[in-house]
C-alpha cells in the first residue's frame, strides 16, 4: 500500500477519491487538502526545550519560543509544497489517523504513565477533520512517532530557532 502511494506521489495523478473515516488520505494532494500541522513540545522539571509552531495551508510556518530555546517569542518562516508532500508522507508512514489520542494504535496496548516526561502535542486538520495526539516520548518510545516529529521539526526549519 505504502510503495503504491509513493508511486503515486512520484508520478502524479488524478485527484484522488475522498478519504474513508479513520484512512490517511493519498500524500499526492498538495494544496487541496488544507493541511495544518499545530505541534507543541512540552516543558520538563529540567532544561528541556518549550516551543509552539504552526504550519498552516498557505505554506507559513509561526513560531513560538517559550523556554531554553535560541529565539523566543514569534518568529515566522515558509515551506514549499515538496516540503507538505514529506509531511503528508511521514504522517502516513506513522499511521497517524489511526491513532488514539495518546498516540497509541488499535492494537497496542503498552501505554504507560510517566511524570516529568517531555510529551509533544501534534495536531493536524486535513479537509476539515482534525485529529490531535499527544506523545509521551520516553514514557512510550514509537519510531513512527519518533521520525514524523523530527521531519515535522525539519519541514518546519525550526533548527534555526531552537
Amino acid at each position: 500500500m505504502r510503495a503504491a502511494l509513493f508511486a503515486l506521489a512520484a508520478c502524479g495523478s488524478a485527484s484522488p477519491p475522498p478519504p474513508i473515516a479513520n484512512q490517511a488520505p493519498s500524500p499526492a494532494v498538495s494544496e487541496s487538502d488544507g493541511l495544518r500541522i499545530v505541534f507543541e513540545r512540552q516543558a520538563c522539571h529540567g532544561r528541556c526545550s518549550e516551543y509552539r509552531f504552526e504550519i498552516s495551508p498557505d505554506h507559513t510556518v509561526v513560531w513560538h519560543g517559550i523556554t531554553n530555546v535560541k529565539t523566543m517569542g514569534e518568529a515566522h518562516g515558509t515551506i514549499d509544497d515538496r516540503q507538505l508532500d514529506k509531511i503528508r508522507i511521514a504522517l502516513e508512514l506513522a499511521n497517524f489517523d489511526a491513532r488514539d489520542e495518546f498516540g497509541a494504535l488499535p492494537r497496542d496496548t503498552s501505554w504507560d504513565h510517566c511524570d516529568d516526561v517531555v510529551y509533544v502535542k501534534i495536531a493536524v486538520t486535513r479537509r476539515g477533520v482534525a485529529h490531535t495526539i499527544y506523545h509521551h516520548m520516553r514514557c512510550n518510545p514509537d519510531d513512527g512517532l519518533d521520525q514524523l516529529e523530527a521531519t515535522l521539526d525539519e519541514v518546519a526549519g525550526t533548527a534555526a530557532w531552537k
